[in-house]
């Protein structure tokens, strides 16, 4: 790669004209709930980041990034699902029969399923996961980097630039990142290396991570001070592309999102200035100052060296104490601050406390969730499903396939991932099983055992509770074993008892033959 494809400085400058707007934004809203999540420009670890004069929109921030996280990523159930395809499964059906074909299918379905999801849980992506959310909300962008190791990384709104086309498609995405030269390979550290008093390298160096898609290629290198680092240079497709470009809602025509904060930032803007009123005026209130008439009779001297219950010559209206007649502006400034809060909690389901306060809480309660966030936000849970949680999901079936820990599927089984409240279907096939065995025992119990396949029910209901059956369930061949067994024992003691075995033993009488009927 030549020196004048090093472009990414030049594109990260360019790009970043279009990105202030949407910056400055962000960077108000962040400071009205969470001002770390997007410092002022040139802070740094040390910077003093400004303080709400209230903690609502921090509560509101952190309640709704909690809530959308345990619906996306539930802590005990799966967040997706296996569905084969239709043609694949109807050949199948041909070639194998149709009894009990769903049922395996299903089964090895769901213990995939399980898998995955055991393999994100140990991950550790939660955590970042809900930081993604946290910035989503508040500034509206993030942009999410999954390393080939198995880990996540997480850019805010001012460490990179994206350019979308008219479809709203990524098509050049710039991650800046502050690096210490020391990191640097030795023929990019020349010029980098000043070291200050204490010995440590004076200041950070930018690299930078340039990514631009041509066709359906995603071509990406790095580099460093205007030159390419070697071996960085690599192409992806669009599933494998390392980076994902979120935002919480975009506009036509827009590269960059906007945050539900900024949805409600009149309400927020409000409440602050409502907040700092009301304190400065009861922090007002509360100071104690005494007036004294300078021609009366009491000393300030007198008054200040008094000690406590003791006598001062003087006249009721020597001193008095200074008041702050704002009751009355106080109680409307409150009550206005109480209508702000209470809106503020129903945009960000704080008043929604559908899921109880328990360790573990059931695929019902998590699809009450997702459909009362889906009602509320106007469809962003399905955004997320597809835009966050679908490539999640895809990446960690990509890790597990690469560390030998998954069997990839044969070629001629193709299935698709759903995710989203379609994702909790498994629940919903539980419960039309449940209805449907007592829709027919209302029809009496001769009609169960003579038309359903009761080991078929069996296994479907396990499957939907996401269980194993391997080692749980018999097999039909344990099945006819056992009850070959049962029905000779059961002839055995037929015989015993009739006394016919001690009549042989005795010689009385030989066995005969029995007719047949």
């Amino acid at each position: 790669m030549t020196k004048e494809s090093a472009i990414g400085a030049s594109r990260f400058q360019k790009l970043d004209a279009a990105r202030q707007a949407h910056l400055n934004r962000a960077r108000v809203c962040s400071a009205l709930t969470l001002p770390f999540l997007l410092p002022p420009e040139g802070a740094d670890e040390n910077t003093p980041l400004p303080t709400p004069w209230q903690s609502m929109g921090a509560r509101c921030t952190n309640n709704l990034a909690a809530k959308i996280i345990l619906t996306l990523m539930p802590p005990n159930n799966t967040c997706f699902r296996f569905l084969m395809d239709e043609k694949v499964k109807r050949e199948l059906e041909a070639q194998m029969g149709e009894e009990g074909f769903q049922t395996q299918v299903e089964e090895q379905l769901s213990i995939r399923e399980t898998s995955i999801q055991v393999w994100m849980e140990k991950s550790r992506i939660r955590v970042p996961s809900y930081r993604i959310m946290r910035l989503l909300i508040v500034t509206g962008n993030a942009l999410m980097y999954r390393h080939p190791k198995g880990s996540l990384k997480v850019y805010r709104l001012d460490q990179y630039v994206v350019r979308r086309n008219g479809a709203g498609e990524p098509v050049e995405i710039i991650a800046k990142d502050m690096i210490d030269p020391i990191d640097l390979p030795e023929h990019l550290r020349q010029g980098k290396e000043e070291k200050d008093s204490s010995g440590t390298t004076a200041e950070m160096v930018a690299a930078y991570t340039y990514c631009i898609r041509k066709g359906d290629k995603w071509h990406v290198h790095q580099e460093v001070g205007g030159k390419v680092i070697p071996n960085t240079k690599s192409k992806f497709d669009e599933r494998s592309f390392p980076f994902r470009a979120l935002v919480w809602s975009r506009a036509d025509g827009e590269n960059y999102g906007r945050g539900h904060v900024e949805e409600h930032l009149g309400d927020f803007n409000s409440l602050e200035e409502l907040s700092k009123a009301i304190v400065e005026t009861t922090a007002a209130g509360a100071k104690l100052v005494f007036l004294r008439n300078p021609n009366g009779i009491a000393r300030k001297k007198d008054l200040i060296d008094a000690p406590n219950g003791g006598f001062v010559d003087g006249t009721e209206t020597d001193v008095v104490a200074l008041r702050v007649d704002k009751m009355q502006d106080l109680q409307v400034a409150a009550q206005e601050k109480g209508d702000l809060k209470d809106s503020l909690s129903r945009a960000f389901l704080l008043h929604s406390s559908i899921q109880r306060q328990a360790e573990r809480v059931t695929a019902e309660e998590i699809r009450y969730m997702a459909q009362d966030i889906e009602d509320a936000l106007g469809g962003i849970y399905s955004i997320l499903a597809q835009e966050f949680q679908l490539p999640l999901v895809e990446w960690a079936i990509q890790q597990m396939e690469a560390q030998g820990l998954m069997e990839k599927l044969p070629k001629e089984i193709t299935v698709s991932i759903t995710t989203g409240i379609e994702a909790l279907g498994r629940g919903h096939d539980l419960n039309k099983l449940n209805l449907f065995i007592q829709q027919l025992n209302a029809l009496g119990p001769d009609v169960t055992r003579q038309y359903v396949f009761i080991a078929e029910v069996i296994k479907r209901i396990a499957t939907a509770l996401g269980i194993s059956t391997t080692g749980l369930i018999k097999t039909q061949q344990q099945i006819q074993q056992e009850t070959q067994a049962a029905q000779q024992q059961q002839q055995m003691e037929t015989i015993a008892n009739s006394g016919l075995a001690r009549e042989i033993a005795k010689g009385q009488m030989q066995p005969q033959a029995v007719p047949e009927q």
